[in-house]
Order: structure tokens, then sequence, then C-alpha cells
């Protein structure tokens, strides 16, 4: 796990829709996870800011096949990286890997109120 790369792995039992299938949302929610978490390591390693924090401001995924079983591991990586923004692409693969979901997360780095 850095900055310019976090990989996660996530089960699909218990995470499926009524007819059997890794729910999209499972998908949307470990790619969500993966890209904040590496937002964070950019503001906290990279920019080497212990105040800021990160927000997601857009995440949007293309599904190409389903899962029914095993694990799913999401890879992400940086698209563009900033002191106010972060793009990052999550690749979700089944064990074969085999690609599963494409998703895009952005995030804005701001201050924390308060």
């Amino acid at each position: 796990m850095s900055p310019e790369k976090i990989v996660s792995r996530m089960p699909v039992v218990n995470n499926e829709q009524t007819i059997g299938i890794m729910h999209g949302g499972a998908h949307l929610l470990h790619a969500e996870t993966v890209a904040s978490i590496a937002a964070l390591l950019h503001v906290r390693i990279s920019l080497e800011d212990e105040n800021r924090i990160v927000v997601g401001t857009e995440l949007n995924a293309t599904h190409h096949r389903q899962a029914r079983e095993g694990h799913t591991y999401a890879t992400c990586t940086p698209i563009s990286v900033g002191r106010q923004m972060t793009s990052h692409e999550i690749v979700i693969t089944n064990e074969d890997g085999k690609r599963l979901s494409t998703a895009r997360m952005t995030n804005l780095i701001i201050e924390p109120k308060g």
C-alpha cells in the first residue's frame, strides 16, 4: 500500500445480489474505499500534510463481467494527484485476473472545518 498503488481483496460471499452475482454497489464500495485511502496517503506522505482531509466528489464505474464466487481484487493507481484534487483508476478483477469492473474516483483535498 502506497500513494502509487493499493491492492485490496474482497469476498463475493455476502456481497451478492438476489440472483447470486456480486452486487455492483459492492464493486463501488470496494473502489471508493481504496481510492479514498490512496488520496489520503497522497496527502499524508506525498504532500506531508497531517491536517487536510479528502472527500469524494465523483465515482463512476463500468461493469464488464460478473463474479459468483471467490474474491475480487481492486488495484488502485493515480491518474492525477495534486494539492487540491486527486483522481484514481480502480480496476477490479477476479481470482483469474479477468477484469470485472473499471472505476474512476475523484477526491477533493480540503481543510477540515472547526
